[in-house]
């Protein structure tokens, strides 16, 4: 919804200037407040991705497993760490911090793709103002 307002007239000030028929001032000013459905499809992290199973990415490609950072060795001037197991997690080396915001993500509404990418179809709205 736009609203659009004008102001003007003669200018007059009082005992001091009278421009009546001679001197007009005029102001204008344009206000919109628009809302566009702008849905956005993301990725989420799943039910078993929040306990740390990451299994499932292994089936996508070798680019997917990940590596236990407690693990790094220099060697020959290049770092190196151990995969995790089965691309799993243990429980007990997940931050009990992360693990509580997981409370303010939703969990995966559509399929989305092998690596869990576009899992989540958000009804954002765009708002101009």
């Amino acid at each position: 919804m736009g609203r659009y307002n004008q102001w003007g007239g003669p200018l007059w000030v009082p005992k001091v200037f009278n421009g009546k028929n001679k001197v007009f001032w005029f102001f204008a000013m344009e206000e919109i407040n628009d809302s566009f459905p702008e849905p956005q499809t993301v990725m989420v992290p799943t039910a078993v991705q929040r306990t740390g199973d990451l299994s499932a990415l292994l089936k996508v490609g070798a680019n997917y497993q990940i590596y236990d950072p407690s693990t790094a060795v220099l060697a020959a001037g290049r770092i190196t760490r151990t995969p995790f197991s089965g691309n799993i997690i243990p429980s007990n080396r997940l931050s009990p911090i992360a693990k509580n915001y997981f409370q303010y993500y939703p969990l995966p509404n559509q399929p989305g793709g092998a690596d869990g990418t576009n899992n989540y179809l958000a009804g954002a709205v765009r708002k101009d103002t």
